[in-house]
Formats: C-alpha cells, sequence, structure tokens
C-alpha cells in the first residue's frame, strides 16, 4: 500500500513539474520570454526609429544633390520640378497650368513625387462602410484612372511605372503588426503617401502644409455644404494619408499617451490637417484635400 502511495505521489509529482514547465513554456511565447513590452515602449521606440529616418532624410535635403534629371530638369530631395499639366488657376481660358511635384525620394533610376499643392477635394469613399481600405476606396480607383488620364500624356504616362507600394513592409508594420496583418498590397502608379512618409520625408509639421489650387478651392466651394465651407474659410483643411487603422489607436493624438479611442471606427481615414499635423479624418466620405503621389522613371 506504501509503494502504491509512493508511486501515486511520484506521478503527481512528474505531473505536476511538466504542468509548471507547460504554463512556463506559454508564457515565454505569449510575452516573448516572459518580457511582454510596455505599449508606451513601443511607441517610444517607434518615433525614436522614424526621428533617426526623419534626420538622415533632412541631411540627404541639405546636402542639395543633383540625384538625376527629368525632361532635362535637375531633380533634388526637397526640391519641385514640373510633370503633367492640370487646370490650376481657375481660367479655364489660358489652358491648363503645369504640375508642380516635391520630390522625396531617388532610388534606382526613378523618383518618388508627391504634388506640391492639394490638387482635388474628393471623398476617400462615397460611404462609410466597415473595412474599407486604400485597396477597395474610389479614391484609388480615381487616381488611377480619371487623374491619371487627365494630367499627363501618354508620353509622360509611360514613364509612371506600376509600384507595390508595401503596406506591411511600413515602418510602423514592425511595431504594431496587429494593425496590418489584414491588410493586402497593391500595385498602383498614383497613390497617396502614408503616415510614415508624412513624418520622414518632411521637415515637421510647417513643412507639411500645403498650399491649394485656385480650381480645386472654386469646386470644393461649389460642391460642399454651408459646414464644410465654413471649415475651408476658417483655414482647417487638410489632405489624405493612404493609411487608415483597423483597430483603436491613439498615437495620432499629440499629448494622449496610451489613451485608447474606444469611438473610433474601421472607416476612419488618416489625414494630415490645416496645422501640419497628422490626425485623423473620422468619417471617409467627408470631402477632404487630395495630394497625389508617384514613382516616376528618371531620364537615362
Amino acid at each position: 500500500m506504501k509503494k502504491d502511495r509512493k508511486t501515486i505521489w511520484s506521478i503527481l509529482s512528474v505531473l505536476l513539474v511538466l504542468a509548471l514547465l507547460l504554463v512556463s513554456g506559454c508564457d515565454a511565447i505569449q510575452n516573448g520570454n516572459g518580457a511582454k513590452k510596455d505599449p508606451e515602449k513601443i511607441r517610444s521606440e517607434y518615433e525614436e526609429e522614424i526621428s533617426k529616418l526623419n534626420s538622415a532624410q533632412m541631411e540627404k535635403i541639405k546636402a542639395g544633390t543633383v540625384l538625376g534629371t527629368l525632361n532635362g530638369k535637375d531633380v533634388i530631395l526637397g526640391k519641385t520640378i514640373s510633370m503633367g499639366t492640370l487646370e490650376q488657376d481657375g481660367n479655364e481660358e489660358n489652358g491648363p497650368e503645369p504640375v508642380e511635384w516635391r520630390v522625396l525620394e531617388v532610388k534606382e533610376g526613378k523618383a518618388l513625387l508627391i504634388s506640391n499643392s492639394v490638387l482635388a477635394f474628393r471623398k476617400y469613399h462615397p460611404h462609410q462602410m466597415n473595412h474599407l481600405q486604400w485597396e477597395n476606396s474610389e479614391m484609388r480607383t480615381w487616381l488611377n484612372s480619371e487623374f491619371l488620364g487627365t494630367v499627363f500624356t501618354d508620353a509622360e504616362s509611360a514613364r509612371i511605372p506600376a509600384t507595390s507600394l508595401g503596406t506591411k513592409d511600413c515602418v510602423r508594420s514592425r511595431f504594431y503588426p496587429e494593425e496590418f496583418s489584414h491588410l493586402r498590397e497593391t500595385s498602383d502608379r498614383i497613390f497617396l503617401i502614408d503616415r510614415d512618409d508624412a513624418l520622414i520625408y518632411f521637415r515637421d509639421s510647417e513643412d507639411r502644409k500645403a498650399d491649394v489650387t485656385k480650381t480645386a478651392e472654386e469646386e470644393l466651394l461649389a460642391a460642399v455644404g454651408p459646414e464644410e465651407r465654413e471649415e475651408f474659410d476658417t483655414g482647417r483643411t487638410g489632405w489624405f494619408l493612404r493609411y487608415h487603422p483597423e483597430t483603436t489607436d491613439s498615437s495620432f493624438i499629440p499629448g494622449t499617451p496610451g489613451q485608447v479611442l474606444e469611438y473610433m471606427t474601421p472607416y476612419w481615414v488618416a489625414d494630415v490637417d490645416c496645422n501640419g499635423d497628422i490626425g485623423m479624418v473620422g468619417d471617409a466620405s467627408k470631402t477632404t484635400g487630395v495630394r497625389p503621389a508617384l514613382w516616376v522613371t528618371l531620364d537615362p
């Protein structure tokens, strides 16, 4: 009997040890060797990485190096270059004006450009919808059809390659993978820059502010209601970014670390407001400014 009890206790001891090891192993997997990262630490590391990339970009802009040519004109980071035409001054009788683009990046014989001004005011999508993403937005369709065909000649259009936007390759996805796990990459010729781009390629909020073309202003004021017109008249007008989270995200709100916005919905879209700060448009069907972006092949 004593032997049986001893055997039972031995078995129970082994099972207890195995259970403890299993729990310990699960904790290690869940928390990364038992050390679960603090959200504030993640946010701090993300901001530090973005700051480093921004500093490096500003140094390259400061150097003022000619990195290639486009139609025989020098391409320099932070400077503007013209390509394509669009009615902008509100006077159709004198024809469309050349579109000015700011050079954000140059690599592998191509330049990343963003319009120097807000060229249009549009809805990101004509109506609110759950799980709205760039992939299924009306904005994406319009940029790669009507806008592309209106602004560029056939020869210019041939120099604009389809680009993989690398949704899961952006800096933010390394720190907040849950925001990107549901997204699929797209291939587009014209697009909007994302949140990382707006933080890396512009010096600060002042640098992110953009003028509005006269034509875009007139079209907006003719199309919107009194409330939106009042917002524009008081200067509270921004421009869309491509990023919009699937989950709640407080990192857009300055000075509120750790605050969770329970009311945020899947159809919120990121933007740059009139002060140059990155924020959110709570309604994707709200008319907001557009600064198209593209990669263009430089002269050989």
